[in-house]
């Protein structure tokens, strides 16, 4: 499949899936308020820095393996099985020690089973979603997780409908049940898909390149989340307001949405580098920074002119600080973006230690200015640190981008007239495929 095609497809499937997330994270900000949907994502941000221990990122070497046709698909279906069950059991077995030393509101009944089914069911989905990647197939897992996504929508507590079948507490055992149901939906749909599946499993050598692959991209991803959400424990720890917390990491998570793009444009460009098509992604690279540029240009322009009020309307009227926070990431949001695809690129050419790099700037920078200034100024400094860290981390993964397919900073940030019209010929050219 073309790269516009792939891009097509990304963004219309994956679109439909982020749009699903995206009413979800509204219907649960407006059902739980600012404070309880605050703890409910500050214990999610905890329970994702466990799995990221857990996947070892070896989503990723299976992603990139199998885009390069250097492991066969079966083999790497076999194995993400076999970690992925013994990942759940660990887990399972484990995860009453962590429990027992948490400060969180919910009760331990809850978070148990809460992380038990996050755990289990995203490394699952994970895994089994870069394999229908690897296939180039993009219909099928966006649109089963969307329809879980929907459902968890629908029966939201006395927001939609005025549903009353569950109240808040019982509710959120179902939405953390959804993670596990998701992971087990994947991996049927997928063998079912993929039909001709040999059983059988890596030889010594490919698991050896599998580790030695997921353990750099371990590291990178590892200090990418420190540098997406070092923020969030720093205001637990400094700052006293529950609400305060809660306006921050919905600012936070909505800027994440925004990311939304160039997830979706990373994950075509990361197997495209992967199976070698390195020249057609160069071209398009540089096309899409300058479109972003204009994006975000027009959004924050946007959003300085009616945002405040739209921020309320949509999440209620608990998240009346979210706005200025807001405004202070979009800068930042611009710059992960242009990073987020660079480093598909280079994880797909296999030079992850660049991406290390660049997010290493990046967090040093927020850490350092994070203890300066969050204990004075609260979630404003939180949002211009994270701000500036991202552009720094952004400008070393250009300067190394440059050293490789060297470019002025002319093509960088002068818009032409032909980069408006490059999606829709971009989804002319796909069509024609």
């Amino acid at each position: 499949m073309t790269f516009n095609k792939q891009l097509l497809h990304n963004i219309v499937f994956r679109g439909v899936y982020y749009t699903t997330i995206f009413l979800l994270n509204i219907v649960i900000a407006r059902s739980y308020e600012a404070e309880q949907s605050g703890w409910i994502n500050f214990i999610s941000n905890n329970f994702a820095l466990v799995l990221l221990f857990g996947s070892l990122s070896l989503d990723i070497s299976i992603l990139y393996f199998g885009a390069s046709k250097k492991i066969d698909t079966s083999k790497l279906a076999f194995f993400a099985m076999l970690w992925s069950i013994f990942v759940c059991v660990a887990f399972y077995f484990t995860v009453s020690f962590f429990i027992s030393k948490s400060q969180f509101i919910l009760s331990k009944g809850l978070l148990k089973f809460a992380a038990v089914n996050y755990f289990g069911g995203i490394i699952v989905t994970n895994f089994f979603f870069n394999l229908f990647i690897i296939k180039e197939e993009f219909l099928i897992p966006n649109i089963l997780l969307s329809i879980i996504n929907l459902m968890l929508i629908i029966f939201i507590p006395d927001i939609l409908f005025h549903c009353t079948l569950f109240d808040k507490e019982t509710y959120l055992y179902y939405y953390y049940l959804s993670f596990s149901l998701q992971g087990l939906i994947l991996v049927i749909a997928y063998f079912v898909y993929a039909k001709k599946l040999v059983m059988k499993l890596p030889n010594w050598i490919e698991l050896k390149a599998l580790f030695k692959y997921a353990s750099i991209a371990f590291v990178a991803n590892l200090v990418f989340f420190m540098v997406y959400r070092i923020d969030y424990w720093f205001i637990h720890s400094y700052r006293s307001s529950a609400a305060e917390l809660g306006n921050y990491i919905q600012a936070s998570k909505l800027g994440q949405m925004l990311l939304v793009f160039s997830m979706i444009i990373s994950s075509t460009v990361f197997p495209q580098t992967a199976s070698g098509q390195t020249i057609v992604v160069i071209e398009k690279l540089l096309k899409i920074i300058r479109n972003f540029l204009v994006l975000f240009a027009l959004l924050l322009l946007s959003l300085l002119l009616v945002g405040q009020h739209i921020m309320t309307f949509v999440f209620g009227h608990t998240f009346n600080q979210m706005y200025w926070p807001f405004i202070y990431l979009l800068p930042g949001i611009f710059s992960l973006s242009v990073l987020t695809i660079i480093s598909a690129y280079f994880g797909g050419i296999n030079k992850t230690f660049v991406n290390v790099k660049s997010a290493l700037v990046g967090l040093v920078l927020i850490t350092i200015l994070d203890i300066l200034f969050i204990p004075k100024y609260g979630i404003i400094a939180a949002a211009i640190v994270s701000s500036v860290g991202y552009f720094f981390a952004m400008l070393y993964a250009i300067y190394c981008f440059q050293k490789e397919h060297p470019f002025s900073a002319h093509h960088l940030l002068v818009i032409k007239k032909t980069d408006f019209a490059w999606f829709t010929k971009a989804y002319k050219t796909a069509l024609r495929k």
